[in-house]
């Protein structure tokens, strides 16, 4: 007996409530492969960068007051970062600009001291950054720190209009950091040597350049394993010299064991008086992706598997999914269509 006309056959099932899950179950696949670096990071993981710089006016009397140079971009410059935790990488520059008019109006406006008549002068710049590098995604850090120190003058004293009356210091401090965990696949109890290479170039002995590793089972303060660390530093007092150095750290894994390497890399150009050193003139640490890890050695670096993972971008894979997890979803709104569109036709003919 047929059926009536009012009761349409249902077209070839096609199990819509399994197929958006298996849409959605591909979609969600897809998207956790996708995620950023970041979403994925772990704890103590990440790339930083740091800043600081200040200037200061030093007068060359036993009795008077120094005074710190103002700022332009006092609050950027004084104190700058970038990165943190699940950063892949991380950089900052800057530039003090000096604010003349606020900096000696600072200054006591009398007989003794004429503050507003002082020479103004000098500078200071940092940058730093931090980034991972190789098929461990180890540390890659740089810094630059640089200061410009002149001299004072008070160019209206009625005595002498060449006279000398102290400094204007600069200091200007980058940091750059990053911590990378490495998970060990390993059977048996394993120390791994890390080499580190630091080199860089360095403008008078009140510069420097100081890289240092250590190795901590994920409490930076409390469960810290091993430490190890290298600094540049010039004797020459005039001209730029080129400097290289290393040091290595142990990393020593349990199987199944976690353990991070946290790396860091200052660069310093502090402009003071010293004797035996010019009292003015440029100061500079330059060591621009400087610090890195040259060599892995002590076992097979294959059971070791960096925690952060340092690339963002989709895999093929996981574009592959994606596209196949949506193209599952368009082929169910198809259906969908196609069914209400027969059952249209259905109705209205009956």
């Amino acid at each position: 007996m047929p059926l009536p006309q009012s009761c349409p056959i249902p077209s070839r099932p096609v199990a819509p409530a399994r197929a958006a899950r298996a849409g959605a179950l591909l979609l969600a696949i897809a998207a956790a492969a996708w995620l950023p670096a970041a979403a994925l990071a772990q704890p103590y993981t990440g790339a930083s960068a740091y800043g600081t710089a200040s200037g200061a006016m030093v007068l060359s009397c036993h009795t008077c007051t120094n005074y710190p140079i103002i700022l332009v971009n006092a609050d950027a410059v004084g104190n700058a970062s970038a990165g943190g935790q699940g950063a892949t990488a991380a950089s900052i520059s800057q530039v003090a600009l000096i604010d003349r008019d606020a900096t000696l109006a600072s200054f006591p406006d009398d007989e003794k001291t004429q503050g507003p008549d002082y020479t103004l002068g000098g500078g200071a710049a940092y940058a730093a950054s931090a980034t991972f590098s190789g098929p461990l995604a180890t540390p890659l850090l740089g810094a630059r720190a640089s200061s410009d120190n002149p001299r004072v003058y008070n160019p209206h004293s009625v005595f002498d209009p060449l006279l000398f009356v102290g400094w204007d210091y600069f200091s200007a401090t980058a940091i750059a950091s990053a911590t990378q965990g490495y998970t060990f696949s390993g059977t048996a109890r394993t120390t791994y040597s890390v080499h580190f290479s630091l080199d860089g170039t360095l403008l008078d002995p009140r510069a420097s350049l100081s890289g240092t590793a250590v190795v901590h089972d994920g409490d930076g303060e409390t469960g810290v394993r091993a430490r190890a660390e290298a600094t540049l530093a010039t004797t020459r007092i005039t001209g730029s010299e080129a400097l290289a150095g290393s040091f290595s750290i142990a990393m020593t894994f349990n199987p199944g064991e976690t353990l991070y390497l946290e790396a860091s890399l200052s660069a310093s150009a502090s402009g003071n008086f010293q004797d035996g050193l010019p009292d003015f003139g440029p100061l500079s640490a330059d060591g621009m992706h400087t610090l890195r890890v040259s060599q892995i050695t002590g076992g097979d670096t294959g059971l070791l598997t960096p925690v952060l993972t340092v690339s963002a971008v989709p895999e093929p894979a996981s574009v592959a999914m994606l596209l196949l997890g949506l193209g599952g979803l368009a082929a169910l709104q198809r259906r969908r269509s196609a069914a209400a569109s027969v059952a249209g036709r259905r109705a209205g003919a009956a």
